[in-house]
């Protein structure tokens, strides 16, 4: 479940595109700074409070979502890499890890680039070579 303050920034973000949006066409239709200022200032406080109450309401309907049976344990801090594979190994000691899929791999990080510079040209060549 998302806490409220994740809610509460993707409303706003959500809004900002939308402020634009209503803003653009409010000026548009009326012709009027004053007309679309207003029109677009109610309608977004409008809609913030609005989708910030849709989304806590769709948290809570259970309807279409995966929920993890491990997700019921309270755990207070990030689980450390080497518990990850003590936890494993007693899944899957106990039966439950599905042996017929392969584990995730871990995201590794993309080694950094020399800061030298090679034309392109020369790149090139180098890696059409061998």
């Amino acid at each position: 479940m998302d806490k409220a303050y994740r809610s509460i920034v993707k409303a706003i973000t959500w809004r900002v595109i939308g402020t634009l949006m209503l803003g653009t066409i409010s000026y548009l239709i009326t012709g009027s700074i004053k007309h679309t200022t207003l029109i677009t200032i109610i309608f977004e406080v409008v809609q913030l409070i609005n989708y910030f109450w849709h989304e806590r309401v769709w948290m809570q309907i259970k309807w279409g979502k995966v929920v993890h049976p491990l997700s019921v344990l309270p755990v207070s801090k990030k689980i450390a890499p080497e518990h990850m594979e003590i936890l494993a190994k007693k899944l899957n000691e106990w039966g439950y890890l599905d042996q017929t899929k392969p584990p995730k791999p871990r995201r590794k990080l993309k080694p950094r680039r020399s800061k030298v510079l090679i034309p392109l040209g020369a790149r090139l060549k180098k890696e059409t070579i061998g």
